[in-house]
């Protein structure tokens, strides 16, 4: 049985949607942005999205896309009061849900990305 993530991939070929596997280049600012942002589990080193690709809107306009696989039943989201957690109490990076949970992963990318190349606070 083909693992999530060759799955995933395997159906975004079928869609004809080009990707980039985790350690390919996507471009540079976002691979910057990327080794720049504390790791998902919280350290110095690079964050890897598991694939990485670009969707073209009808303006020709490239939204950058993040995704994380878990294939683990109960590991798409940590939430609280309908957010995605990834933050402590105390305002911190909360690295177990970052690190754990899909949807929390991809965010943390996101926000790699806002952060670093648009200078966005995280959210």
């Amino acid at each position: 049985m083909a693992s999530i993530e060759d799955r995933t991939k395997q159906q975004l070929g079928e869609f004809g949607i080009s990707y980039y596997t985790k350690t390919e280049s996507i471009n540079s600012d976002i691979d910057s942005a990327l080794a720049k942002y504390p790791s998902k589990s919280g350290g110095s080193g690079k964050n890897y999205p598991d694939i990485k690709l670009f969707l073209t809107t009808e303006t020709r306009r490239k939204i950058p896309v993040m995704i994380e696989v878990k294939g683990t039943k109960g590991r798409l989201e940590k939430l609280k009061n309908g957010a995605v957690e990834n933050t402590t109490s105390k305002g911190e990076l909360h690295y177990k849900n970052i690190n754990e949970y899909a949807l929390n992963g991809a965010v943390h990318y996101a926000n790699a990305i806002l952060n670093s190349i648009y200078s966005i606070p995280a959210f």
